[in-house]
């Protein structure tokens, strides 16, 4: 027997077409829920005379299969019951769970329609017969009472007819699958260096397919890590390109899923003629072999010379290489000041890099001349707007809709996860950076961040694996530093410092590097090494928006040597270069640090004005414990904690601890940062062991939940040795423990904390 499952979009016309199931048209495994939709749009058409679903274009036709709702049946002149209403949006539903889950369900579902007793013994309840032998069982026991116009329930009689016929075994899915696939241009031999590459050549052909259409577009090696071996593309799409010196000359071959095989050639003399008439001109004549009308057409920049830089940059970014990226893109936009996708691009490495504000001008410079974008670019455009402006909710909307739309792209899974992680909700972005993985196990940037979220848990095994399998799938400069972060959250000091260097060595001009070097030299207690790094990250760090972060990380030195007013004046110096409104900013620690130095030079009201000022910002961007962000809740709580403790308030302190114990576990790490549970619980354990509070018992508990999530965290061996009752064995252990983990650490600040080498 046959089902609809069996359809293949591309054998199908429109009208066919529109019978399928969203599931069908995301190219996603279908079952007999499928088949339960496509009997719902069946039933829907005899019944009303309309389609549930309509478009003009094989395109639009897909995505109101995949986005509209159900049309209301208000404005229908055919009567349809309440009751066959829910049965309709039932089976129409988008999410195959929320259907009938077989023909069978369906079929008691059409028969509960057609009958209903009126019996009183059952006292309102529903009688349905499951079968003609079982009515007749029935018949005089129970009066029926009809509950659909003769027309409606004639056409539900012949469908459940249709179903009884229909349930039985079923084909296998077809392995035709609805993209088009691009693969490698070969280059003939040609003594003469070329400007055009056979990379730039199928850059152009991906995108400008991408933008001329809603069909799915992929490279080989992504098609192939999709599907399985007997999987073909509607249309597969290579060829060569030759140079002579004189001349271009391009050979398109494309082969489609029924086995025709075409090929065109295109002779041009300058390469710019990609930009404006050949390119579109190869996507043109792609899309009619697979019936799809071209929507638009992509034009970046008609200079080949900013083209070259622009996919310089892309090559940089998709590994990852913010400083060459930022340098190739703007080289772009130097050459061609009106290139809008560029724009865009550099916008986004700005926003990865810390400088929000010249993100937010290029952004907003763009916003005139989104329709020479994409849908996807259009709408990342969008998406980069809200995380720039705070609106990291919003983001993940725009994001989660480019995905549903291209569930298929690698990239669609992983910006989503991004926006999770962002928000410090772990458990979505470790579920979307899997789905990245499941579509390509060999995506870098996904084992990178998705270390992070096990960081972020204390998992440092874990993390440490996927670190290293980023470094061996990209060593570049940002790979190491990203694998020195997982080293510093492990408690593994000397390979951070190794691996931060590496990536030093690989690109000295990335300031991020230095910065956090300085934190790792602080933990070490090295902090004449961690002034020196500091030196290097303001040397490399023009943008005016990374210098709270320096200043910060001086003001931190400071504060760990016990020089507070020193430490006050870096401190005050970040804190008036950055807006303390904007959510976004990294530097609301600067608002926390000024408080513990308020605290420590007994200036506690203006300790409290800094409290009240994170307060501020908490309420006007609506942070709490479930929409956390940035990190400036945690750092709320903890000076909230201090400023208990000072007053003897216990209450409050437990309340807090219970608080990252409990809603915020899990958020606490932010990326790179030394600012982790190790470091919270083994504060909140100093507060509870000093005066006022007086409670040894208690911070011991706090030291051993710092250790519990880095067992090489030295503080918390210091602290949990100072403060032990009794001078025994196991006290000695925890100061011989540190000593190792400071056997490098300065004399002076060893002196500080009263311990000898």
């Amino acid at each position: 027997q046959l089902t609809l499952r069996e359809a293949a979009d591309d054998d199908w016309d429109i009208s066919s077409l529109v019978y399928l199931s969203p599931e069908q048209i995301n190219r996603e495994k279908a079952d007999a829920r499928s088949d339960v939709f496509s009997f719902g749009v069946l039933l829907y058409e005899l019944l009303t005379g309309e389609l549930p679903f309509q478009g003009k274009t094989r395109g639009e036709l897909k995505q109101a299969i995949r986005f509209d709702p159900v049309p209301p049946f208000d404005h229908l002149k055919a009567r349809i019951p309440e009751e066959l209403q829910k049965l309709l949006l039932k089976c129409l539903h988008k999410d195959p769970q929320q259907r009938f889950q077989n023909a069978a369900a369906l079929l008691d579902g059409i028969r509960e329609l057609l009958y209903k007793t009126s019996d009183d013994d059952l006292q309102g309840k529903e009688f349905f017969a499951k079968s003609e032998q079982d009515e007749q069982a029935h018949a005089g026991a129970r009066r029926k009472k009809r509950l659909l116009a003769p027309a409606t329930a004639a056409v539900l009689v012949v469908v459940a007819a249709l179903l009884c016929w229909f349930r039985g075994p079923c084909k296998p899915h077809a392995n035709v699958v609805d993209a088009i696939v691009v693969g490698a241009f070969q280059p003939l031999e040609s003594k003469t260096s070329s400007r055009l590459t056979p990379d730039m050549l199928k850059y152009l052909i991906v995108d400008d397919l991408l933008q001329s259409s809603d069909i799915t577009v992929m490279e080989q090696k992504e098609f192939t890590a999709l599907h399985s071996q007997k999987s073909i593309p509607r249309l597969f799409i290579d060829g060569s390109i030759h140079y002579n010196g004189v001349k271009y000359d391009v050979n398109l071959r494309m082969a489609d899923a029924k086995g025709g095989v075409s090929e065109k050639q295109f002779t041009f003399a300058d390469p710019s003629a990609l930009l404006t008439t050949k390119a579109p001109d190869m996507t043109r004549i792609a899309l009619a072999k697979v019936d799809v009308m071209e929507k638009k057409k992509s034009t970046f920049t008609s200079s080949w010379d900013a083209f070259e830089s622009f996919h310089d940059g892309e090559v940089a970014w998709h590994r990852l290489e913010p400083t060459r990226a930022e340098f190739k893109y703007t080289q772009a936009l130097d050459i061609d000041p009106d290139f809008v996708l560029a724009k865009l691009r550099l916008a986004s490495v700005l926003q990865f890099d810390g400088s929000y504000a010249r993100a937010q001008q290029l952004v907003q410079s763009i916003r005139a001349n989104l329709g020479e974008l994409g849908i996807v670019d259009s709408l990342k455009a969008e998406a980069l707007t809200a995380r720039l402006t705070g609106k990291l909710r919003r983001e993940i909307d725009i994001l989660r809709n480019i995905y549903n739309r291209y569930p298929t792209r690698k990239e669609a899974p992983y910006e989503v996860a991004e926006a999770y992680y962002a928000i410090c909700d772990i458990k979505n972005a470790i579920d979307f950076y899997n789905k990245t993985l499941a579509l390509d196990e060999n995506f870098a940037r996904a084992h990178n961040h998705l270390a992070y979220c096990y960081s972020h848990l204390g998992e440092h095994d874990k993390a440490l694996w996927h670190f290293k399998k980023y470094v061996a799938l990209d060593s570049t400069a940002n790979a190491f530093d990203s694998l020195g972060d997982g080293y510093m959250a492990a408690g593994k000091l000397d390979s951070a410092v190794w691996a931060k260097q590496r990536g030093i060595r690989l690109d000295p001009g990335l300031a991020y590097l230095y910065g956090a070097l300085c934190y790792i030299n602080i933990r070490q207690g090295q902090f004449r090494n961690a002034q020196k790094a500091v030196e290097n990250y303001f040397a490399h760090s023009t943008a005016i928006d990374n210098q709270p972060s320096g200043y910060f990380r001086l003001a931190l030195i400071k504060y760990h040597l016990k020089q507070y007013d020193r430490a006050l004046v870096y401190a005050r110096k970040g804190k008036d270069v950055f807006d303390s409104m904007d959510i976004v900013t990294r530097n609301h620690e600067l608002h926390w640090l000024l408080g513990l130095l308020y605290l420590q030079t007994g200036r506690l009201e203006e300790a409290r004005r800094e409290l009240d000022q994170m307060k501020i910002i908490l309420s006007a961007n609506g942070v709490n414990s479930t929409n956390y962000r940035m990190g400036i809740y945690k750092y709320a709580l903890h000076l909230n904690a201090c400023l208990a403790a000072r007053k003897g308030d216990l209450s409050t302190v437990q309340e807090i601890i219970k608080e990252f114990d409990g809603p915020i576990h899990d958020k606490v790490k932010d990326h790179g940062s030394p600012f982790d549970l190790a470091f919270f619980y083994t504060s909140f354990g100093e507060l509870l062991a000093m005066p006022p509070l007086n409670r040894p018992d208690l911070a011991q508990k706090q030291f051993d939940k710092a250790l519990g999530y880095n067992a090489n965290y030295a503080l918390a061996h210091y602290d949990k040795w100072r403060w032990q009752k009794n001078n025994d064995a196991a006290s000695d252990k925890e100061l011989a423990a540190f000593k190792l983990l400071w056997q490098k650490a300065d004399d002076q600040v060893l002196r500080i904390y009263s311990v000898s080498k």
